[in-house]
């Protein structure tokens, strides 16, 4: 049998991974405290594999983006309206599966879509889409979307788009030009941020 190690590694469940290992939560979240996956003081929030891989998707961008600030660390824990500060913009994290819908597309085939939600309080939002059913963050695409266009009908701040399809394309970026995007559009907003000033003061 799995450890519960094990289990909330593979799974980042953490009533899975108490159901499955057969011990007792107190006993599970020590164990879990020791081997340093979880702190005394962090809640646990991972109810499902795609909140788990969310967090994972912020790490992966604190990888490509160490100098970002992590909003829950220096801000404040699960900071509800953004994740991370780079310059003066604030990031949003966003993970999505790959998902299908009964509906076709113009050749009779089912596109691949996925959907991300916003709390319309980040400037950025960067989506790691899953690359193939199943993959999760296996070689995800990274796509940069500007709260401006987060916006959609009835839904409200949520998006849905399907893989190659115009949103899709124009938002995707390759992963090496993460950080020049990130970098332009954290000094138009300073450049902006400093033309309000100079108009203020005069």
């Amino acid at each position: 049998m799995k450890s519960v190690v094990e289990i909330y590694e593979e799974t980042g469940d953490f009533e899975q991974a108490v159901r499955e290992s057969g011990l007792p939560a107190l006993e599970a979240h020590m164990e879990l405290m020791e081997s340093g996956l979880v702190n005394l003081k962090d809640p646990i929030v991972y109810r499902n594999r795609e909140a788990y891989l969310g967090a994972k998707a912020e790490e992966m961008f604190q990888e490509m983006i160490p100098e970002a600030v992590d909003a829950n660390r220096v801000i404040q824990r699960n900071n509800p309206t953004f994740d991370f500060m780079f310059g003066e913009l604030k990031i949003d994290i966003k993970f999505s599966s790959m998902r299908f819908y009964s509906e076709k597309n113009y050749r009779g085939k089912v596109s691949p879509h996925y959907a991300i939600s916003s709390r319309q309080k980040a400037d950025l939002y960067i989506a790691f889409c899953e690359s193939r059913k199943g993959y999760e963050l296996i070689n995800p695409y990274v796509l940069v979307i500007p709260a401006a266009f987060m916006f959609e009908g009835k839904k409200g701040y949520s998006k849905s788009f399907i893989k190659g399809g115009t949103f899709f394309n124009n938002f995707v970026i390759y992963k090496k030009d993460l950080r020049k995007v990130l970098e332009r559009y954290d000094w138009i907003l300073g450049y902006e941020k400093r033309l309000q000033r100079e108009s203020v003061s005069k």
